[in-house]
């Protein structure tokens, strides 16, 4: 089966999309050396974050950039990597808090005042951004990003195409900058079953429907890939189901695989949580339970009263 590779001869260049990347980059460091040295991300952070960046460098840089043009799973390799591993990896290495640090001190209170404010910019921006309308606006471009109007559109239009890549990036950055809790905290976390369903209803549910539709449809969904170049040896049809078992497994892994950790951190919470001593509880209900059963709750034999005699 032709993937096409061969019609791509090493990397393609993409020089603003190379150049944001390399500023991104730098400004991750140079926040993360403005840090003291105890208080800087360990190694092993900055190497979760030097994946992320790997996933949009591959997104944004390689290949997969003019093969979408000819292939819909290169399109679809593009879309997860961007929207569904490189968003989790990045907030995970921190890099919101690293750049947040390139603000000075005096600019951040300023920002926090303004951002706590209400004047209409920043009532506006505080809702725009809260995880409800984040919600809203993810699954909305998500069902853009595969409506066929809108794919024969773009793809027709590479310009357009790729600059769709950058907001559809910035909207999956939003989304799990709520789903995982991440600094900083501009709103306030939302709790860890509201974060499961927002993940699971906002991420898992729709990309499944989508994945599975691709996959095991038996006619083209979208013209403009029934009239691409290259389409030689791998049929519109065949495309499409590769890129749906693409979009299946790979979400599917990662929304499960965080919503099942976020319920790990509760059971480990309650699993953990500081208990009542036995003696607190015991003398919190002798003073509470009823004359004459205070031997139930308590280790001590509780002494009979004295018969009285005569």
């Amino acid at each position: 089966m032709d993937l096409g590779l061969r019609h791509v001869d090493g990397w393609t260049r993409h020089p603003v999309a190379a150049v944001l990347l390399i500023i991104l980059l730098a400004a991750y460091f140079a926040g993360r050396s403005r840090l003291a040295t105890q208080d800087r991300p360990a190694r092993y952070t900055v190497a979760v974050f030097g994946l992320g960046f790997v996933c949009l460098w591959v997104a944004f840089v390689s290949p997969l950039a003019e093969l979408k043009f000819s292939y819909l799973y290169a399109r679809t390799v593009q879309q997860a990597l961007v929207g569904i591993m490189a968003p989790p990896l990045l907030l995970h290495g921190r890099m919101l808090a690293m750049l947040w640090n390139l603000v000075p001190g005096d600019r951040q209170h300023n920002l926090n005042l303004w951002w706590q404010g209400t004047s209409p910019w920043s009532t506006v921006l505080h809702w725009v951004t809260g995880a409800g309308p984040v919600w809203l606006l993810t699954v909305s471009v998500f069902a853009l990003w595969h409506d066929s109007a809108t794919v024969n559109w773009l793809m027709e239009r590479p310009r357009w195409a790729n600059a769709a890549l950058m907001p559809y990036w910035a909207t999956y950055m939003m989304f799990w900058w709520h789903a995982m809790a991440a600094m900083p905290h501009l709103h306030r976390p939302l709790p860890v079953w509201l974060r499961f369903l927002y993940l699971i209803v906002g991420g898992e549910v729709a990309n499944m429907i989508t994945g599975v539709t691709l996959a095991f449809r038996q006619e083209a969904t979208y013209n403009y890939y029934l009239t691409a170049n290259s389409l030689e040896q791998l049929t519109a049809v065949q495309d499409q189901m590769i890129s749906g078992g693409i979009i299946w497994v790979t979400g599917s892994f990662i929304y499960i695989g965080v919503a099942v950790a976020l319920l790990g951190q509760v059971l480990v919470q309650r699993r953990f949580e500081p208990q009542l001593p036995p003696r607190d509880w015991q003398t919190a209900t002798l003073l509470t339970i009823a004359p004459g059963l205070e031997d139930r709750v308590s280790d001590q034999p509780v002494p009979k009263p004295a018969q009285r005699t005569g």
